[in-house]
C-alpha cells in the first residue's frame, strides 16, 4: 500500500510519527511524507535547510516532499501564526506537485487543526481515504491557550475543526475520554478508533550513564522531560520546590527540554532564589534521555487544569513508563486514571499544589522496595498496553481496512 503521511513536523525533529513512518515501512508499504522546513523547538531553521532549499529527501527508504513555510520562532505570537498558515499554502500547494498516487493520507494532526487541509486536498486529488491521527483535539486545544481564551474566532475554529473531522474517513484516537466529545459534535462512533501512542524502543530500563552524573547534585532527583511548554503547568513543580526547600535541602528537581515557557520558568526560579535546586540542564538527544531517567528517583508530569487535558494522555507518560520508573503526577482525567490503575507512582489532581507536595513528602518517605514495585508495574503495564509492535499493528490494520471500523467501546 502506498500511503501519504501529511504532517507539518517530521525528521529531524524528534516527533512520534517519525517511528510511526518506520513502522509502517517495516510492515511493507511504500510511505511517502509531505512535510516543511525542520525548525523545531528553536524555532530557526535546522543546519543545512533554508527557506528556498531542499524540497526532495530520502530517509531510511522513506521520500520525503518539503514545502517552504516561514519558521515559527521563540514566544512570538505572530511568526507563529505565520507558521501555521504559511505550511498550510504551501503544503497545499505542494500536494499538487506531487508526483505518485497514494492508496491512503494519513494525518499526523497536532496543532493546528489547519493542517487537515492539504491533506484533504491529497485525499480528494488522489481518490484516498483520509485518516486522521488527533493527537490534539481541536477547538478543545486552542480554546486551552491564552490566545484561544482572548480569541474572538473560536467559534469560527470550531465550525472548521467539526468540519475536518467530518470529512475524514478514520479518526485514529489516542485517548479514549476524545471519542464521547466528537460523538456529541456529529462523527459517527463507527468512524474512531482508539490508537494508543508508544514510544521509541530505545525507551526501556537501562543502567545510570557516568557521563551524566554532573547533572545530579543532589541525593533526591525528580525528573520532568520533554517540552516546557504552557499547558504543562511546570510553575507548579517550581512553586512546591520553593515549599519544600528547607524540608529537604538536598532534593533536586530536574527539568529536562527546552520549549516556549522555559525562559519564564527559569525567570521564576530565579525570583524565588531557587537556582541550586530547580534545574534546566537543557535539551538532550531523545537516546540520552532513558539514562537521565534511569538516574533519577522518580519521574514528574503535570498538566494544567483544563477541561481539555482531562481527556489527554501526554506522550512523556508512556516514555516513563516504558523506562520502568515511579511516577509522580498532578494530573487529571484519563492519565491519572493509568497511573492508578497501573500503580505505577503517585497523582494528586491538576493544579492541587499541597495536593502535589504532599505526594513528594510521601515518596521521599516510602522504601526503596515501594519505589521499585512501582517502577516495575509501570514497566509491564506499558508492555501490555502500549508496546511500540503492538501499536503500529493495529495501525497496519486499521489502514488496510475500508472506511468504517469497530466502536471503540467494542475494543
Amino acid at each position: 500500500m502506498r500511503i501519504l503521511i501529511v504532517t507539518q513536523y517530521f525528521w529531524p525533529e524528534s516527533f512520534r510519527i517519525n517511528d510511526m513512518a518506520l513502522g509502517l515501512k517495516e510492515r511493507g508499504h511504500e510511505v511517502s511524507v509531505l512535510t516543511s522546513i525542520p525548525n523545531y523547538p528553536e524555532g530557526e531553521f535546522f543546519p543545512g535547510y533554508s527557506f528556498f532549499g531542499t524540497t526532495k529527501e530520502i530517509w531510511n527508504g522513506i521520500s520525503i516532499y518539503r514545502c517552504s513555510q516561514i519558521p515559527r520562532g521563540q514566544n512570538n505570537s505572530i511568526l507563529l501564526s505565520l507558521n501555521y498558515l504559511s505550511f498550510l499554502l504551501f503544503a497545499s500547494w505542494k500536494v499538487l506537485g506531487l508526483p505518485k498516487k497514494f492508496d491512503k493520507v494519513l494525518v499526523y494532526q497536532i496543532s493546528p487543526v489547519f493542517q487537515i487541509i492539504p491533506a484533504l486536498l491529497a485525499s480528494w486529488r488522489f481518490h484516498a481515504p483520509l485518516v486522521v491521527n488527533v493527537q490534539d483535539l481541536w477547538p478543545e486545544t486552542f480554546a486551552s491557550t491564552r490566545q484561544g481564551k482572548k480569541s474572538l474566532f473560536l467559534k469560527w475554529v470550531g465550525a472548521i475543526s467539526d468540519y475536518l473531522y467530518r470529512k475524514s474517513d478514520l479518526l485514529l484516537l489516542p485517548f479514549k475520554s476524545s471519542q464521547p466529545i466528537l460523538e456529541k459534535r456529529g462523527i459517527p462512533a463507527n468512524r474512531m478508533s482508539y490508537l494508543p501512542n508508544s514510544v521509541d524502543t530505545f525507551y526501556l530500563p537501562v543502567a545510570p550513564d557516568p557521563q551524566f552524573e554532573y547533572l545530579f547534585t543532589g541525593e533526591i532527583h525528580l525528573l520532568l522531560t520533554g517540552n516546557l511548554g504552557e499547558a504543562q503547568g511546570i510553575d507548579l513543580i517550581i512553586e512546591a520546590a520553593g515549599e519544600l526547600k528547607e524540608i529537604y535541602p538536598r532534593l533536586r528537581w530536574l527539568l529536562v527540554g527546552g520549549g516556549r515557557n522555559r525562559e519564564e520558568l527559569e525567570q521564576l526560579t530565579r525570583k524565588k532564589g531557587l537556582e541550586q535546586v530547580v534545574l534546566f540542564p537543557g535539551r538532550f538527544p531523545a537516546t540520552v534521555i532513558p539514562f537521565l531517567i534511569a538516574r533519577a528517583d522518580a519521574t514528574l508530569l503535570t498538566l494544567k487544569k483544563e477541561p481539555i487535558f482531562a481527556i489527554t494522555v501526554p506522550n512523556r507518560l508512556q516514555s516513563y513508563m516504558a523506562c520502568g520508573k515511579p511516577i509522580i503526577a498532578s494530573i487529571d482525567g484519563e492519565a491519572a486514571k493509568i497511573i492508578s490503575d497501573s500503580q505505577s507512582g503517585l497523582v494528586a489532581p491538576a493544579g492541587d499544589l499541597q495536593g502535589f507536595i504532599q505526594l513528594v513528602n510521601n515518596f521521599i518517605n516510602y522504601s526503596t522496595e515501594q519505589r521499585e514495585q512501582w517502577g516495575s508495574n509501570a514497566r509491564s503495564y506499558f508492555l501490555t498496553h502500549f508496546e511500540r509492535n503492538q501499536v503500529l499493528d493495529q495501525l497496519n490494520q486499521l489502514l488496510q481496512q475500508e472506511a468504517g471500523v469497530d466502536n471503540l467501546s467494542a475494543k
